[in-house]
């Protein structure tokens, strides 16, 4: 005996509606995979530029301190040629 027309509906129904639960699952666990892999670039890039920044601070320090320092020479220099002028060539 055939089956009937709507049982055969329902079947159907219950088939896509399976297949559609699976992929949504297996997207669901797509995309969580997805954001720890961005979280873990994201954690990266903060330890990256944080040392970035303590790096430039360190530069700029040193940069400052050099730059004091021929200053300092430069004002010597001045001092022992006297009345503030430039060193004969």
């Amino acid at each position: 005996m055939d089956e009937d027309p709507l049982d055969e509906s329902r079947q159907f129904m219950r088939e896509l509606i399976l297949r559609f639960e699976r992929s949504f699952q297996e997207v669901s666990r797509s995309i969580a995979s997805n954001t720890r892999a961005v979280e873990q670039v994201e954690i990266r890039l903060r330890n990256f530029n944080r040392e970035m920044e303590e790096r430039h601070l360190e530069l700029r320090a040193e940069y400052q301190a050099q730059r004091g320092t021929l200053l300092a020479i430069l004002d010597r220099l001045d001092r022992l040629n006297g009345n503030g002028g430039t060193a004969p060539a």
